[in-house]
């Protein structure tokens, strides 16, 4: 009777052991904090009382997580954003945008609402999401009659091992 118990208190332990192992190592694929704090982000910036002009239009909104380039940022991208469309001239939009933030994810910070213009290549950054949201809107913006322009805000954060952050 006593082996038997031993023996079973064995296996509860091995399966015990076994369970903590591939839940570590699931943190290091699967972070979950990211995905809490990506939210938090996102929400955020929806919240936010943004001063967009009242003519204009919402086109598209974007949301990212994950990493800023190609392997090796150690580093954690949230970003939120909306392509709009409006007849303001850019220096005006610029202008309106100028001074709006948002609180960061833990609200211990601002952080400096953006603003790009999808016919101006050369000063959208490569790095990710930018670079493949301006493919997004780019011919669009070459054959409209109004400005368009993408306001985003974004913030970095420590990858903490997490896999979907180092593309």
């Amino acid at each position: 009777m006593a082996s038997r118990i031993v023996t079973n208190f064995y296996r509860f332990l091995g399966i015990l052991i076994i369970l903590l192992v591939l839940a570590y190592m699931g943190l290091f694929l699967y972070n979950p904090i990211h995905d809490f704090n990506h939210w938090i982000f996102n929400q955020r910036y929806r919240t936010t009382s943004l001063p967009h002009p009242k003519d204009s239009t919402l086109l598209a909104s974007k949301s990212y997580f994950g990493g800023p380039d190609d392997h090796g940022s150690q580093t954690c991208v949230y970003a939120a954003g909306e392509f709009r469309s409006s007849p303001l001239s850019k220096a005006g939009l610029k202008q309106r945008y100028a001074t709006s933030t948002i609180r960061s994810v833990y609200g211990l910070k601002k952080i400096p609402v953006q603003i790009l213009f999808p016919d101006e290549p050369g000063t959208w950054p490569l790095n990710y999401p930018l670079g493949y949201w301006w493919s997004d809107f780019s011919e669009q913006a070459k054959m409209a009659t109004t400005t368009i322009y993408f306001v985003y805000a974004e913030e970095k954060y420590p990858f903490l091992g997490d896999l979907r952050c180092d593309d």
